[in-house]
């Protein structure tokens, strides 16, 4: 029992010291996602990871002196996304139709473009189903050629 007490004594300062904020983020109204509690007035934050959500009072125990504070005077927060340019329907495209992102060679091109025909139900056409010729475009400086295209997709 004393080893237990004494390994707690030792260590509660540094699980205290653990939970310190580096920044506290409050006055704000910021998105949770949570259904139950879809709204929060504050947050703690340490080395970019979320210490704490909720009120300004469940916030202030990770607030020390050195704490960066800022005060958001009532501005609504949601959370960050890394890609913070997307045009949804072409990405829907690149997820749902042909995914040529990462295609360099006509070989690789006719090869995904045959995949998805069998996959993807006949007659819908490629409109908009074909995406990203970025690796092809840059290695030959074009489109693949309308022929080849046709042939691949009567």
């Amino acid at each position: 029992m004393r080893c237990l007490l004494a390994a707690a004594l030792i260590l509660a300062p540094l699980s205290i010291a653990a939970q310190e904020a580096d920044l506290v983020l409050t006055g704000g109204r910021f998105w949770t996602g949570d259904a139950a509690r879809p709204y929060a007035e504050a947050v703690a934050i340490r080395d970019g990871k979320l210490l704490k959500v909720g009120s300004a009072a469940d916030v202030a125990p990770h607030r020390t002196a050195t704490t960066r504070v800022i005060a958001l005077g009532g501005r609504f927060v949601t959370p960050g996304f890394i890609d913070n340019h997307t045009h949804f329907n072409q990405a829907g495209a690149l997820l749902l139709g042909v995914n040529l992102l990462d295609v360099a060679e006509p070989a690789a091109f006719a090869a995904r473009v045959k995949a998805a025909r069998e996959r993807l139900p006949q007659g819908g056409g490629s409109r908009g189903a074909i995406g990203g010729l970025r690796g092809l475009e840059r290695r030959q400086c074009r489109h693949p050629a309308a022929d080849t295209r046709h042939a691949l997709l009567p």
